[in-house]
């Protein structure tokens, strides 16, 4: 049985090693220069290589949880669990003496919490999870108000630390870590309709509409006539439904509110200098 991570250890840390100084620090100049060399040779796949740079690295400067965090990246990509499980765990304690920001990185706690379990270390899979949910998002941010955001309440610390990984990933530009999160979340939990919703959007935004349109359909069945209509209307917004598009509206207090309507209809009312949208196939002006 692995030894649990505790939450003192994830969660209070104080930094002991100040980077980024003006002084110049033989040691730590070479343990960069190392990781440098040993993050070309990861993404060149050049896996053994990698590893030797990296405890290289982390041999000159063991207080840098960055360094572990690229050898934890290595451990994951050559699919050695409990390597990565025992580096990961060194960069969310924070490595001897240092403070790394993936401690309240979701992406990173859930992953954590993955290989936890597989390592039988249920007691910090469950407090990674727990943390990974600490700053819980809804779908689209705090200004919407959806009806669904009910279902949040109802899932699995688990599911949710994977749906709220894949909506920061989302938000931060990385598609194919949000795919893979928010399609975990939808494995784990096939009733969770919000996280069908936010796959099913990524999917559209990558040009993948038929893979997204079941995950629209199926909310779209939902018992919860709030959240099937909400579907409905996420699958117009992202141009499921063809002749109908979705604008939104910020009211004045912050709030956006949803407006559906035909594509003829957003034409005739856009707003001046907004370019018109095409009409579908099968549909004329005024048809």
């Amino acid at each position: 049985m692995m030894t649990p991570v505790s939450a003192t250890e994830m969660r209070s840390l104080t930094p002991k090693a100040t980077f980024g100084s003006n002084s110049v620090d033989p040691l730590q100049q070479r343990a960069v220069a190392l990781e440098r060399q040993a993050k070309a040779e990861l993404e060149a796949h050049d896996y053994g290589a990698a590893e030797r740079d990296y405890q290289k690295a982390i041999d000159t400067n063991p207080r840098n949880p960055f360094l572990y965090r690229g050898l934890a990246t290595l451990y994951d990509a050559e699919g050695r669990s409990k390597d990565a499980y025992n580096a990961w765990r060194k960069v969310l304690i924070g490595a001897p003496g240092g403070v790394s920001s993936d401690q309240s990185d979701p992406y990173v706690l859930a992953h954590f919490g993955e290989l936890s379990l597989q390592m039988g270390d249920k007691p910090s899979a469950e407090r990674s999870f727990a943390l990974a949910i600490q700053n819980l998002r809804s779908m689209f941010g705090s200004n919407f108000e959806l009806p669904s955001d009910k279902q949040l309440a109802e899932q699995s610390p688990r599911v949710l630390a994977h749906y709220n990984a894949g909506i920061e990933m989302s938000l931060g530009g990385q598609k194919e870590k949000a795919n893979k999160e928010l399609a975990l979340a939808v494995r784990l939990a096939p009733n969770f309709g919000v996280a069908k919703l936010a796959l099913g959007q990524e999917l559209c935004l990558e040009g993948r509409q038929a893979d997204a349109e079941p995950m629209f359909e199926a909310v779209e069945k939902s018992p919860d006539p709030e959240l099937a209509k909400f579907a409905l209307t996420h699958a117009r917004l992202m141009g499921l439904d063809h002749n109908m598009t979705t604008t939104m509206e910020t009211l004045p207090n912050g709030k956006v509110v949803i407006h559906n309507m035909t594509v003829e209809e957003y034409n005739r009312t856009r707003a001046p200098g907004a370019p018109a949208l095409p009409l579908p196939p099968g549909h004329t002006a005024g048809g």
